[in-house]
Order: C-alpha cells, then sequence, then structure tokens
C-alpha cells in the first residue's frame, strides 16, 4: 500500500504465516497490534523480534490490559526466552521493548525532563522508574488523584496547559 509519499508495507496473514526471507528484517520500529491470544502475540514478538534491525525497536499494543491476559502472558514468556530484549517504557497503552545493549542510550532520551515537555509528556503525566523482569522499566501513566478528576483539580489542569498556572 502507498500512505503518503512512501510505500508501507502491509502484511494481512498471521504472523506465524509471515516467514523473515517475505518481510526483510530492517525494520527500525515493528509495532505489533496483532491477535490477543497468547500464542498469537508470542509469534508476533518473535516475528518482531528477528524483522528489526539493531538497534530497532518492538512497539506492543494492550500490554497489562485485564482483557486481554495473553498479551501479558506472551511479553513475559517472550522476555524469559530472549534475555538479549527488555522492556524499556509502558504508558499510553503501548509496551516499547529494545535489546539491553541498546536500553541505556533509549533511557537517556526518555529521563530527559527538557524532551519529556518538549514531547508533552510532563503534566498531567506522571513518570517512574520500576524494576519489570530484573530490569528498569520507564512508565508513564496518570495518577490516580488525576482520574476522573474533581473540577477544582480539572480547572487547574486547564489552568495549567494555558500556561496560567
Amino acid at each position: 500500500r502507498i500512505i503518503g509519499k512512501k510505500s508501507l508495507p502491509i502484511f494481512e496473514k498471521p504472523s506465524n504465516a509471515l516467514s523473515i526471507s517475505e518481510i526483510n528484517n530492517t525494520y527500525r520500529i515493528f509495532h505489533v497490534d496483532g491477535g490477543h491470544s497468547y500464542e498469537e502475540a508470542l509469534a508476533d514478538l518473535e516475528l518482531a523480534s528477528l524483522a528489526i534491525r539493531e538497534d530497532g525497536i518492538i512497539v506492543l499494543d494492550d500490554p497489562f490490559r485485564s482483557e486481554w491476559p495473553g498479551v501479558t502472558e506472551a511479553v513475559i514468556e517472550f522476555l524469559k526466552n530472549k534475555p538479549q530484549f527488555s522492556a524499556l517504557v509502558v504508558g499510553f497503552n503501548k509496551l516499547i521493548l529494545v535489546r539491553d545493549k541498546y536500553h541505556e542510550i533509549y533511557s537517556r532520551a526518555l529521563d530527559d525532563t527538557s524532551q519529556q515537555a518538549f514531547y508533552k509528556l510532563d503534566f498531567p503525566w506522571a513518570y517512574k522508574i520500576m524494576m519489570f523482569m530484573g530490569k528498569d522499566l520507564r512508565c508513564f501513566y496518570m495518577p490516580t488523584y488525576l482520574q476522573n478528576p474533581s473540577m477544582k483539580v480539572r480547572t487547574y489542569i486547564w489552568l495549567k496547559k494555558l500556561g496560567l498556572k
């Protein structure tokens, strides 16, 4: 398919029916938003790990969602079986996986508060670093006290976004 001015290949079949010779192994970003069962999600992750270049990233949709436990199970199994990969950042219903040797490079960029502000990843979003499967995982999230906020809190957020607070 053609999207914009560039050709974007779309493979409309299950991951376990695709081969690297068919799709290539030079992708910088591989976005997985496929099946939500354990088997489908694991096949997607396995294919993605073969298709990305050395410094590439895998973006996974629906991690840790209660309605899709198979995706969570597949992530954990994938990371157990592929110790050269680790989870880098989670938020906005996405999980990004990278090879360990690039984890620190990407982490420094994510930890840069000026970059967070530039990309509007500051207030009202919170940011913390937690351990996941033995490695640092960066987390963007909406603090509980801002979820379903009162009128007072909503007004404060609105004023802050306008630069009046």
